[in-house]
């Protein structure tokens, strides 16, 4: 079992809501996202922070996230955790730097068991899973998602958006709770390095399939 930081299953959540967002167009949905199919990679440093039942700041976790179409994400969490996650477009790996433990498995498989899993397959049921609710301020946009399934775990997510990118995403999830991510030094379509998403830049790594 990997031992880290405890949300990562949250993060891998978040990780979907995010390249599934840069894969489709919602213009149909909000004309806020209709630019998202223009970004190739992004790029930023992030900081993450987990909330208990109570709204209190639990845990707070650093790093950097890069993605790169069409599935290709890098999330590297700072120490004291020490994680890395990754995928390739066609595995996902959970590495603990620390232990030098490695999870892999299909993402496929991790998308399927993702309430987002419709965001892949078919983006006009969106509005069928989600209440869309969109608040336009004057330097940003909030979107508001709510499960219309009451049984599913992600109860509601939002998106902040300033200038067409996502600078904040908060998910509240029915079993792990509450936790947001704030990015800052945001790169857009810079050139990525597709060899930073092997595994096999994992050196000594105890492997878990």
């Amino acid at each position: 079992m990997i031992i880290g930081f405890k949300n990562h299953g949250l993060l891998i959540r978040f990780v979907i809501i995010f390249f599934c967002l840069n894969t489709y167009s919602f213009g149909e949905v909000t004309n806020s996202l209709a630019r998202f199919n223009l970004i190739e990679s992004f790029e930023a440093d992030f900081t993450q922070k987990v909330f208990d039942g109570e709204s209190t700041v639990e845990e707070i976790v650093k790093g950097k996230f890069i993605f790169k179409r069409p599935a290709n994400f890098l999330w590297i969490s700072d120490s004291p955790y020490n994680q890395q996650i990754k995928s390739d477009g066609e595995y996902l790996s959970i590495y603990d730097v620390d232990f030098e433990q490695n999870i892999i498995k299909s993402l496929s498989d991790e998308i399927k068991h993702s309430p987002l899993y419709m965001l892949f397959n078919d983006v006009s049921e969106i509005s069928n899973e989600y209440l869309i609710e969109e608040n336009k301020l004057n330097s940003h946009t909030v979107l508001n998602f709510t499960n219309r399934n009451e049984n599913n775990n992600v109860e509601s997510f939002s998106i902040k958006l300033e200038s067409d990118l996502i600078k904040s995403l908060s998910i509240m999830d029915r079993v792990s709770g509450q936790f947001e991510i704030n990015f800052e030094d945001i790169e857009i379509n810079k050139y990525v390095d597709s060899s930073i998403f092997d595994f096999h830049n994992i050196d000594n790594a105890q492997v878990f399939e």
